[in-house]
């Protein structure tokens, strides 16, 4: 706890999401034809999200408290928690982009693109939970009683934190995705930052926005990542401590 969030204490289930993404240092884009309408680009990422839904206030609380200070109130309670959800994800992408200017006439210019990728699992784990009961004793004893769970993890999940990970780039276990989108941009101004260079004067300052106006639709991240489930992997009904 850093003391710069803040708790929301209303009763109700509370969520968490958190995603991550970084691009490889060799991707790459080189732009060509008349007026370098054309690009093409080769991008790759490690893409990574955590997902936590339905997870009531008590539970929720002595998890934001790592089990110690106010979380130590609600010790010796029993509490019950509905539709519990946990996901996690990590996946590379390899992407070939290739877009166009398609109109460019007066103030009115329009562009579109598309990203090809392939797609390679790294790792996903997963736990469900219509009806959890559960009760901590202490920060280091759990009960739970007459509870459904189900939970899924592949089946490299618990060598990606070891330094044995056997994760590497295999097509025969790669799936397909794509993105694609257009922008229209509306440039009355544009003008103003026409300049002239190597015999030409129909150059454009790249440093500055020459639209007053954009709108854009795209869908990005279509298609599904492959994995392999671990066999231990299981649903079932839990009474323990």
């Amino acid at each position: 706890y850093n003391g710069q969030m803040k708790e929301r204490l209303n009763g109700n289930p509370k969520k968490v999401y958190t995603g991550l993404q970084v691009q490889g240092p060799l991707s790459f884009m080189f732009a060509f034809g008349k007026y370098n309408k054309n690009a093409i680009a080769f991008t790759y990422h490690l893409n990574q999200v955590n997902n936590f839904d339905g997870i009531g206030e008590p539970l929720a609380r002595m998890s934001y408290f790592a089990l110690d200070g106010i979380a130590k109130q609600y010790f010796q309670n029993q509490f019950s928690n509905q539709n519990l959800a946990i996901n996690s994800m990590a996946w590379m992408d390899y992407g070939l982009t290739y877009s166009r200017v398609l109109y460019d006439k007066g103030p009115h210019m329009f562009k579109a693109g598309v990203t090809l990728k392939v797609l390679q699992g790294i790792g996903a784990a997963y736990l469900y939970s219509k009806n959890l009961q559960y009760k901590f004793s202490s920060n280091d004893t759990l009960s739970i009683i007459n509870s459904d769970l189900s939970y899924g993890v592949t089946d490299n999940y618990y060598n990606l934190g070891s330094g044995n990970s056997n994760f590497n780039f295999n097509l025969k276990d790669a799936s397909f995705g794509a993105d694609f989108g257009a922008v229209y941009e509306y440039r009355p101004n544009k003008e103003k930052y026409r300049y002239e260079m190597d015999g030409r004067d129909d150059w454009y300052r790249r440093d500055k926005n020459l639209y007053l106006i954009q709108a854009g639709f795209s869908m990005t991240d279509i298609g599904a990542v492959n994995f392999s489930r671990l066999s231990a992997t299981q649903n079932f009904r839990a009474d323990i401590a």
